[in-house]
C-alpha cells in the first residue's frame, strides 16, 4: 500500500523528469508501467498498438501539466491521465484515416471522369452541381 510520503515521492519524482533525470524516469517506469500499459490495453485490446502509445504517453510525461495541487493519489492521476491521452491518440489517429479516406474520393472525383457520372447519378444531381460541391469542399479545406 503506498503511503502519504510515497505519494509526494512520486509527484516530486514526476517534477524532476523535466530535467531528464534518469533515476526519476526509471523510478516512475518500475513503479507504474504495468498500471499505464494495462489501463491502454484495455481501452485498445491490441498489444502492439497499446504498446506504442505507451510508449508515446510515458515520454509525454516529461512535459506534462500537473495540477497545481496534490490533492488526488498519484496512480489515479496517473490513471486518468494515461486515460485520456490514449483515448486522444486513437481519436486522432481514427479521424486521420477517416480524412485520408475522404480525400481519396474527392480526389477520385476530380481526376476520375467517369466517377463524376456514376456519384452524380447515384445522388441524383447533375455533374457540373457535383463538381462544384467538390470544389467547394476542397476550397473549404485550403489555408487562405
Amino acid at each position: 500500500m503506498l503511503t502519504n510520503t510515497d505519494q509526494v515521492n512520486d509527484w516530486s519524482t514526476l517534477k524532476l523528469l523535466s530535467v531528464n533525470n534518469i533515476s526519476a524516469w526509471e523510478s516512475l517506469y518500475s513503479r507504474y508501467s504495468g498500471l499505464m500499459y494495462g489501463c491502454i490495453l484495455k481501452l485498445t485490446a491490441d498489444p502492439s498498438l497499446s504498446e506504442f502509445l505507451f510508449k508515446q504517453i510515458f515520454l509525454s510525461l516529461k512535459t506534462v501539466s500537473l495540477p497545481e495541487k496534490n490533492l488526488i493519489p498519484f496512480a489515479f492521476w496517473l490513471w486518468q491521465h494515461t486515460s485520456s491521452a490514449a483515448t486522444r491518440l486513437i481519436n486522432a489517429d481514427n479521424n486521420k484515416s477517416q480524412k485520408r479516406d475522404n480525400d481519396s474520393i474527392l480526389y477520385d472525383l476530380c481526376i476520375k471522369k467517369d466517377s463524376v457520372k456514376v456519384v452524380a447519378k447515384a445522388f441524383q444531381i447533375t455533374e457540373h452541381e457535383l463538381r462544384k460541391q467538390v470544389h467547394s469542399e476542397l476550397s473549404g479545406r485550403i489555408a487562405v
